[in-house]
């Protein structure tokens, strides 16, 4: 997690049990697209990418349902790890975007590739197979 600090991601807060058998974040995520990691105890383990907006992604985990199989699944994740009585954080980034000889980059779906490949955290399904 500290690496991720260091390389400019900025925290965003933690996640929280409310009491009613769901979670909360304890800072509200902004509305710009970006990357995103949940770390448990300070290890990452999971990133992830919205080009619609952290809030909103971020909330999907919160409120996400069975249709919603990756937010469904990762909720289930973070609620076990709190019940634990484990810190789950949540880290974000906004990179910008790049070109690369005149084409578009988009910088934070490359960033979230490369981060998966680096870390490979547990939760994340894509890379670790």
């Amino acid at each position: 997690m500290q690496r991720l600090i260091d390389a400019g991601f900025d925290l965003l807060g933690e996640c929280r049990l409310n009491g009613d058998g769901a979670f909360a974040y304890s800072e509200q995520a902004p509305t710009d697209a970006g990357v995103y990691a949940f770390a448990v105890e300070g290890v990452v383990h999971y990133v992830g990418l919205t080009r619609f907006g952290l809030r909103t992604r971020l909330g999907h985990y919160v409120y996400g349902h069975e249709r919603q199989r990756t937010s469904a699944r990762i909720k289930q994740l973070i609620l076990g790890a709190l019940a634990a009585d484990r810190s789950v954080t949540v880290l974000i980034a906004r990179p910008p975007a790049m070109s690369w000889n005149g084409l578009p980059v988009d910088g934070a779906a490359g960033l979230e590739t490369g981060l998966i490949k680096m870390i490979r955290p547990p939760w994340n399904q894509q890379g670790n197979r």
